[in-house]
């Protein structure tokens, strides 16, 4: 291979780096959906727990909807213009949701979860994703949020789970909406 055709090929390559990382900002609607249904859920559990209430139960029955609308919206685009990135990436974000199903999910079910340990667990698994996720296209929109998801699992141990559930929810605007509608003007 000569230095031509070494570099022909290499902007292949970039062209096809560029193409996902675009494909990555129209993502930003999924980012939104999740943001608000966690925010839902997050209000839910709380008014519950002052009302005595189990509102907990957003919990079942909204992430379904999130799950459903971003594999639809996933497949639809990756059908359009699906790249090894975007296959990465959604792998990723499904065997994280199938740990966080699994792990807060049958621990909660068994007892053998507390409720202080949940926002931890699913703040550390969602950090890792974003971060993840946020080196493989080089966009700070997804890694320094992840960061500060990372950093609120650790520090969330010190405090009671309802103000573990606040965090949550500001960190969920400050990591997901907000990014998700920045992906979506970058796009544009």
């Amino acid at each position: 291979m000569d230095a031509e055709e070494a570099a022909r090929q290499l902007a292949i390559i970039h062209q096809v780096v560029d193409q996902s990382r675009q494909e990555r900002t129209q993502s930003g609607d999924i980012y939104i959906v999740w943001g608000v249904l966690v925010c839902i859920c997050i209000a839910g559990t709380l008014v519950g727990d002052a009302l005595e209430q189990p509102g907990w139960m957003a919990w079942p029955l909204l992430m379904p909807i999130g799950a459903v609308y971003a594999s639809y919206v996933g497949r639809k685009r990756e059908a359009q213009v699906g790249t090894y990135m975007n296959r990465v990436e959604s792998r990723l974000w499904i065997s994280a949701g199938f740990v966080l199903f699994g792990v807060v999910g049958g621990g909660m079910a068994s007892g053998a979860l507390s409720l202080n340990a949940v926002i931890p667990i699913v703040s550390g698994v969602i950090g890792i994703a974003m971060v993840t996720s946020g080196a493989l296209y080089k966009s700070g929109l997804m890694t320094w949020p992840g960061w500060m998801f990372i950093i609120l699992a650790m520090v969330c141990f010190l405090f009671p789970w309802q103000m573990q559930y606040a965090a949550f929810g500001l960190a969920t605007i400050a990591g997901y909406i907000i990014p998700g509608i920045l992906m979506i003007r970058q796009s544009k």
